[in-house]
């Protein structure tokens, strides 16, 4: 705001992504946080770009030699006490690792924009049947949307979550009354689900 600029650009690279990939899955993310950072994103109004996703580090290093250009290291990337170091290392060792998570961020970059364009979108009272004939990856990605639009902390939705919520829509012997994160209570009542007011 102080600049009045548009935007910014990072320089996150390839390993970058592929350390991102490898770091989610360790975390047991879904397919639709796999396809690791995006190449463009808007947080707080502000453009994010990441133009340098598919160069590697080592070919932009090969680049600043070749032009007589320096570059700054920061000390804290040598350091084994942050996990995406160890990963960082461990990549280092088994660059064939790198380009398969590589492949798998690009596939699932691939489902989660066909899922975005495919699965119904849920009003936040809507009715079971909405889901009820849609297949599981569609009807997990509606109420994936469906929880965040309700503002459930999206590192907070895990895929046992989304089953749990499934199982809630589709189940009539689940429990009605469920909560889910962001202090959200979800209702099934008269063929419907909602977020309780009251909470």
């Amino acid at each position: 705001e102080k600049h009045g600029l548009r935007g910014v650009i990072l320089a996150h690279h390839a390993d970058d992504q592929a350390e991102t990939i490898l770091q989610r899955l360790l975390r047991g993310s879904g397919t639709t946080s796999l396809p690791g950072i995006s190449p463009r994103a808007t947080i707080g109004g502000l453009t994010v770009l990441h133009p340098l996703l598919n160069i590697s580090r080592a070919a932009i290093r090969a680049e600043l030699k070749r032009r007589a250009l320096p570059w700054r290291e920061d000390p804290s990337n040598a350091t084994a006490r942050y996990q995406r170091n160890r990963l960082r290392q461990l990549l280092a060792r088994f660059p064939q690792l790198a380009a398969e998570l590589l492949q798998l961020g690009r596939a699932c970059s691939v489902l989660r924009n066909w899922l975005d364009s495919h699965a119904p979108e849920l009003p936040p009272d809507f009715p079971l049947d909405a889901i009820a004939a849609v297949s599981d990856p569609l009807a997990i990605h509606s109420l994936r949307r469906w929880l965040r639009t309700h503002r459930a902390p999206a590192q907070d939705i895990s895929p046992a979550t989304l089953m749990r919520l499934l199982t809630m829509a589709r189940d009539a012997a689940s429990p009605p009354r469920q909560h889910f994160p962001g202090n959200l209570l979800v209702r099934r009542r008269k063929g419907r689900m909602f977020v309780d007011a009251d909470e």
